[in-house]
């Protein structure tokens, strides 16, 4: 249990320092971040007092596939 909770805790810091220099997609935080739940993720950050806000869209695959995608940005105060 243990190495859950040090991995859940090292994926809220990544996300949290990429936050602070930019938004980040679903895609961005599962693919770059290594981070396969960012919602959780969020969510937990949001609990601890981040003001991070949520943008839902529509985006187009190379292969012309429409996904659901959620970009989150860190609201003012925090940076």
């Amino acid at each position: 249990m243990k190495k859950l909770v040090s991995k859940t805790i090292e994926q809220q810091s990544r996300l949290l320092e990429e936050l602070k220099i930019k938004p980040v997609t679903t895609f961005e935080a599962r693919s770059y971040l290594d981070i396969p739940h960012p919602a959780a993720r969020v969510r937990e950050l949001r609990k601890q007092g981040y003001p991070i806000q949520t943008i839902r869209s529509k985006k187009e695959t190379s292969r012309g596939v429409h996904l659901h995608v959620a970009e989150y940005s860190l609201g003012v105060g925090h940076g």
